[in-house]
């Protein structure tokens, strides 16, 4: 979970979208979710 967690922010440094979503990962213990919400968001940043 910190992992994943870490390798969003990084990638999503500069992007302020990062606030919403880093809670709601932290609080899903399952890390599929934000494995999917990570590349939705991927592809709109690019």
């Amino acid at each position: 979970r910190v992992l994943l967690d870490r390798s969003f922010l990084l990638s999503y440094e500069d992007t302020p979208m990062i606030l919403s979503v880093t809670p709601i990962a932290v609080s899903f213990s399952e890390g599929a979710t934000f494995t999917v919400k990570a590349t939705n968001l991927t592809s709109s940043t690019k």
